[in-house]
């Protein structure tokens, strides 16, 4: 069952079976991509093999401006060492599907407010072991000028072992009172590139059948030109992961570091980041949205952090 399936607009006529109406000077030009919506039918398989071909992920080779060819070549062997062993697993598809859409979610549609950037991690940064092991990191635009970084670890696993591992590295971090450090980031907001330091680390996600969903609205989206992403409430559902964990954080932090810690002061800090950007989305929830989207077995797992 479609877990947000009464959210969404109902569907009106497809344009795309629709005469186009003549051009009446630059006002009515069509952009090229209007011309594609108008044309074809967007299908949520067809979404979701958009997203399987798209790369966004930094490469380790464009670095040389910051870090030495040969320590560049030795990043990229073990890199390469690692996806031989005998452990390794390929990511799935889904995960590969998620990750890319996440950024379109996020930048495009604005999930998690206006001027929010992904930058999707080199695979150094996501496989190597002592790093950050992370996918994406958000970037969030402060008042001041400075920038607001955090680490997120997706999945589409409703495996409860890599769940709660995923759980244990960014829970020991904070016990630890040490962050994690990406050493390949180019920002898409400063000038920022190379290695940084104390990146704190979440994990979200959601299961195979809600990304399936948001492949059909996506599709339903590009047929009918209404705004179901950006008032989606799919969006509370990543917040509410990231709010559920800082609260867990915060609280551990207290015993492990004391109120007055680097680290309690952090997870205080994100507890009141995302604790406001999911009021902020209050009003596109529907009644019962949590019971609603327990069904999503990875968003249950999280919601169930303690």
């Amino acid at each position: 069952m479609n877990i947000f399936e009464n959210s969404a607009p109902n569907p009106v006529e497809n344009p795309a079976i629709k005469k186009e109406e003549p051009i009446m000077g630059a006002s009515r030009a069509v952009t090229t991509e209007e011309k594609i919506r108008r044309t074809s039918i967007a299908t949520a398989e067809g979404i979701f093999d958009m997203y399987l071909k798209r790369d966004e992920k930094l490469n380790m080779e464009e670095f040389g401006d910051v870090y030495p060819v040969e320590e560049i070549k030795k990043d990229r062997e073990r890199v390469e060492y690692i996806k031989k062993g005998k452990d390794y697993k390929e990511p799935t598809k889904e995960s590969v599907v998620l990750e890319n859409m996440f950024t379109d979610l996020v930048e495009k549609y604005n999930w998690f407010g206006e001027g929010v950037k992904v930058v999707q991690l080199s695979e150094f940064d996501d496989k190597i072991a002592s790093g950050a092991h992370c996918d994406v990191v958000l970037e969030f635009s402060n008042a001041d000028g400075s920038v607001t970084r955090i680490g997120v670890d997706l999945t589409t696993a409703i495996n409860y072992d890599t769940l709660n591992k995923k759980k244990s590295k960014c829970l020991d971090a904070v016990k630890s009172g040490k962050f994690f450090s990406v050493k390949y980031f180019k920002s898409k907001i400063d000038d920022t590139k190379g290695k940084i330091d104390d990146v704190p680390v979440f994990f979200a996600g959601i299961d195979k059948e809600t990304l399936n969903m948001l492949c059909e609205s996506l599709a339903k989206q590009k047929n009918t030109g209404m705004e179901i992403l950006e008032k989606h409430e799919g969006q509370s559902m990543f917040i509410k992961e990231l709010l559920t964990q800082a609260d867990v954080y915060y609280g551990s932090s207290i015993i492990n570091n004391g109120e007055d810690g680097y680290a309690t002061k952090k997870m205080d800090y994100y507890q009141r980041l995302f604790d406001q950007l999911y009021e902020d989305k209050k009003s596109l929830r529907s009644n019962g949205f949590e019971k609603k989207a327990l069904q999503d077995k990875v968003f249950e797992y999280i919601a169930k952090f303690v």
